[in-house]
C-alpha cells in the first residue's frame, strides 16, 4: 500500500493475494482442528478461547490472527482494480492528462505516489472512465508493437535471382513468398488504419501503408516486365523468327544488352 507505486504489476499482485489468502485459509483450518483437539484432550498448554464462539474476539489467538488477516486481504482485494487500471505500462503522459482532467487534479505518478494515497482520493466513481482510458492505452501500445513486428519481418527479406540455363539469363525468383507477406501486411495495416486506437501512430501507419503500396506496385511491374521479357526472349531466340523479324530481333538484343 505504501511502496513504490509504479513497481506494482497487477498479475503479481493478484497472484500474491491469492497465494496469501489460500495459505492463511489453510492455516486457519489447521489451527481450528488443533485447538478443538486440545480442548477435548484438556491439553494443559492450550490456547485460551472458544473455537466456535459467535464472537471471534473470544477465539483462541491463532484463529483470531488468521481471521483478521483474511479480513485484511478481503479489504485489500477491491484495490487491485486501481493497480490494474493505473499501473498499466502502456499509459503515456497523454493518458495521465486525460485522467487528471476527469479527477480535476494531477494524477501523474511521481516518486511520492503510493497505492494508499490513490485509495485515499476516493475516485471510485471515475474508475469506469479511467478503465476505458487504460484499455485504450493497451490497445494503442499493441498497435505500435504490431507495426514494429511488421518492420522486423522485412529485415530478412531479399530478392533472389537465379540463373536459368534454359533462358541463359538471371531471373528473379521466389516472388510468391514476398507477395504473400506483402498482401498479409497490407491487410493488417488497413485494419490498423481503421482502428479507433490508431491516433498516436496514425502518421506512421499511413507512411507504412503507402510504402507497402509502392512495394506492391514495384513487384507487380517487375514481375510483369520479367514475364514479358522471357516471353519475347523465347520468341527471338528462334533462328527463323530472328531472320524474319531481323529489325525487331536486333532491337530486342540491344535492349537486353542494356539491361
Amino acid at each position: 500500500m505504501n511502496g513504490e507505486f509504479e513497481a506494482l504489476v497487477v498479475e503479481n499482485v493478484e497472484n500474491t493475494v491469492q497465494i496469501f489468502y489460500m495459505e492463511i485459509f489453510e492455516a486457519e483450518k489447521t489451527f481450528k482442528l488443533k485447538c478443538k483437539q486440545h480442548a477435548v484432550d484438556n491439553y494443559p498448554r492450550r490456547y485460551r478461547g472458544v473455537v466456535d464462539d459467535p464472537d471471534f474476539n473470544n477465539w483462541p489467538a491463532p484463529l483470531k490472527l488468521c481471521h483478521e488477516t483474511l479480513h485484511s486481504i478481503k479489504e485489500f482485494k477491491p484495490h487491485i482494480r486501481i493497480v490494474s487500471i493505473m499501473c498499466n505500462p502502456a499509459l503515456t503522459d497523454q493518458h495521465w492528462k486525460e485522467m487528471s482532467e476527469l479527477a480535476q487534479l494531477d494524477l501523474t505518478p511521481d516518486a511520492g505516489t503510493t497505492l494508499q494515497k490513490l485509495v485515499n482520493l476516493n475516485l471510485e466513481s471515475l474508475f469506469d472512465q479511467f478503465e476505458i482510458i487504460s484499455i485504450g492505452a493497451t490497445k494503442e501500445l499493441q498497435l505500435q508493437i504490431n507495426l514494429k513486428k511488421m518492420y522486423s519481418e522485412w529485415t530478412s527479406i531479399t530478392f533472389v535471382t537465379k540463373f536459368s540455363s534454359e533462358k541463359h539469363c538471371y531471373i528473379v525468383d521466389d516472388l510468391d513468398d514476398i507477395q504473400a507477406l506483402l498482401d498479409n501486411h497490407l491487410v493488417k495495416t488497413l485494419s490498423m488504419r481503421g482502428s479507433a486506437f490508431v491516433k498516436p501512430v496514425k502518421d506512421e501507419v499511413k507512411y507504412w501503408y503507402d510504402m507497402l503500396l509502392k512495394m506492391s506496385s514495384a513487384i507487380r511491374d517487375w514481375y510483369g516486365i520479367q514475364k514479358d521479357w522471357l516471353h519475347f526472349q523465347m520468341i527471338f531466340s528462334s533462328p527463323v523468327i530472328a531472320l524474319q523479324l531481323s529489325g525487331e530481333s536486333k532491337l530486342f538484343r540491344v535492349g537486353s544488352s542494356h539491361q
